[in-house]
């Protein structure tokens, strides 16, 4: 039987490995050996919060975050691994495919990935990220992210949330990578790879026609979630987790009709 890749997931802007956690728990119960690190500005999650040492600013473009990933799978000796990436670290999971795509896997999977500019209520408080407490800013974007508003558990997702937006670097690295992340896209790059867009139908950052056209560029498989939206990691992990599970089982390029789920 042949080995299973490792597996690398990645969360979002504002995130740490908390964000993907059930996700990952779910994948690990099939064998598979995955990695969550928590991509900078985020901080370890056992770690103890803000710090004075900044990060370079070249850290914060295509380049810096691409080398960024290259290291931790070196440092960590994972061979040529799965790369999936939610929202953020889809364009982080991008950048990579481009400048190393012998290091990582054929196969490439971008979880509610930014097929364009985010709309203009993210955008606008992208720049009071170092300015409103973490606390405020990301309960106000979770409650406009998330589509079932009267969710039995929208106060545990709001919760965790929370705790990740306190479990940053420092607010100078925050703005870095709120601008990082509003600049960049998907589509800003180029790769050959077998890769799969897993997303809500009802994204509130990414509409299901932007995330089509995107699509057509990779040749990629598109599977939509019915009544979920951009926060498909909390909203739906374990439909998230199965979408992943048949992807990586399937044989290469041998995609499924686009539905939602």
């Amino acid at each position: 039987m042949p080995k299973k890749a490792p597996l690398i997931l990645m969360h979002g802007f504002r995130g740490n490995s908390l964000g993907v956690k059930d996700i990952a728990t779910k994948l690990k119960l099939e064998d598979y050996e995955v990695y969550t690190p928590s991509i900078p500005p985020a901080i370890d999650i056992d770690g103890d919060g803000f710090t004075d040492e900044t990060l370079p600013p070249e850290f914060f473009t295509k380049d810096g975050y691409a080398d960024w990933l290259a290291d931790y799978i070196r440092k960590n000796h994972i061979e040529r691994p799965v790369i999936i990436g939610h929202s953020m670290g889809s364009i982080i999971a991008a950048a990579t495919a481009e400048k190393y795509p012998n290091l990582i896997a054929d196969k490439l999977i971008l979880m509610s990935p930014i097929s364009n500019n985010p709309p203009k209520v993210i955008s606008n408080l992208s720049p009071l990220v170092h300015i409103l407490p973490p606390k405020i800013i990301s309960t106000i974007t979770t409650e406009y992210l998330l589509i079932d508003r009267k969710s039995v558990n929208k106060k545990e997702i709001i919760n965790v949330v929370n705790v990740c937006a306190l479990q940053t670097r420092n607010k100078k690295d925050l703005r870095s990578a709120a601008k990082f992340s509003s600049k960049y896209s998907v589509a800003d790059f180029n790769f050959k790879k077998d890769t799969a867009f897993i997303a809500g139908e009802k994204d509130r950052i990414v509409s299901k026609k932007a995330t089509l056209k995107l699509a057509e560029k990779f040749d990629a498989e598109c599977i939509f979630i019915k009544n979920a939206g951009h926060l498909i990691n909390y909203e739906c992990p374990d439909k998230v987790a199965d979408e992943i599970l048949k992807f990586l089982k399937q044989p290469p390029h041998s995609h499924r009709k686009t539905e939602a789920k």
